[in-house]
């Protein structure tokens, strides 16, 4: 509970953390504060971790993980975001799913094949993580996941036919900042067994926390490139298979 409650103050302040405590001991128990920190009486959109090689490898994971977000976290392509709401925010492309009706909590993978009859739409977007932990990574997965997934925002583009989804994973994606920095897609950045396979995934840790997925509520995929500071931009482009999502990083 005491992470947790450093974590709501840091954010709270928009700052860093200099010395974190550790976090539960117990996935579940983290999974639990993370939704007792929603300001929302239900989460607006899931971010998911874990999706990849790269991710895996950094947190010692086999299985994906996913964070909460509350609707004010959930933006438009072309939406302004304000730097001093964010304490130490990256930028990274990710599929965004979303389902015609809800999943509710089975502790049984679901067939992939399920899941892909029950979409509604698919889009391109822009998640940006942000936490006050000074070295995820070294904190550890327990902490990340009480810190919703090192929530911050999601920008979501058009709105896609659920059919264009192969043609999104086929594709390869550009990110670029305005300050010139470009991250491409890489191997190890592609979701392991594909997006749908990571939300069937998912949807099973979800169950088994006795969690539900809420009818149209969007769920970001994981980052198909690497991940990039934005501090020092002011504008980000990510583009795949014909589609674009951008948003503007401006002072308020």
């Amino acid at each position: 509970m005491e992470l947790a409650m450093q974590l709501r103050a840091a954010r709270a302040a928009r700052t860093a953390l200099v010395d974190a405590l550790p976090g539960p001991d117990d996935l579940g128990e983290a999974y639990r504060l993370a939704f007792d920190s929603l300001d929302d009486a239900q989460p607006a959109a899931f971010k998911l971790g874990g999706t990849n090689a790269r991710t895996r490898a950094v947190f010692g994971v086999e299985r994906p993980y996913f964070g909460p977000l509350n609707a004010d976290e959930v933006h438009e392509s072309g939406a302004i975001l304000h730097p001093e709401a964010f304490i130490n925010p990256v930028v990274e492309p990710e599929i965004v799913i979303c389902f015609s009706g809800g999943w509710d909590a089975r502790t049984d993978r679901r067939d992939p094949a399920v899941l892909a009859a029950g979409l509604d739409w698919v889009a391109l977007g822009l998640e940006v993580p942000d936490t006050p932990l000074p070295n995820p990574a070294e904190a550890g997965v327990a902490a990340l996941l009480t810190d919703r997934c090192a929530v911050g925002s999601l920008v979501i583009g058009d709105r896609l036919s659920p059919e264009q989804l192969l043609d999104l994973e086929r594709g390869q994606v550009r990110m670029r900042l305005s300050d010139g920095r470009v991250s491409e897609a890489q191997d190890d950045c592609s979701p392991i067994g594909g997006v749908l396979a990571s939300v069937a995934d998912c949807l099973q840790v979800l169950g088994e926390c006795g969690q539900v997925l809420p009818a149209g509520c969007p769920v970001a995929t994981g980052g198909l490139a690497p991940a990039l500071p934005i501090d020092k931009a002011d504008r980000v482009v990510a583009e795949l298979a014909g589609q674009r999502v951008d948003f503007c990083f401006q002072p308020g």
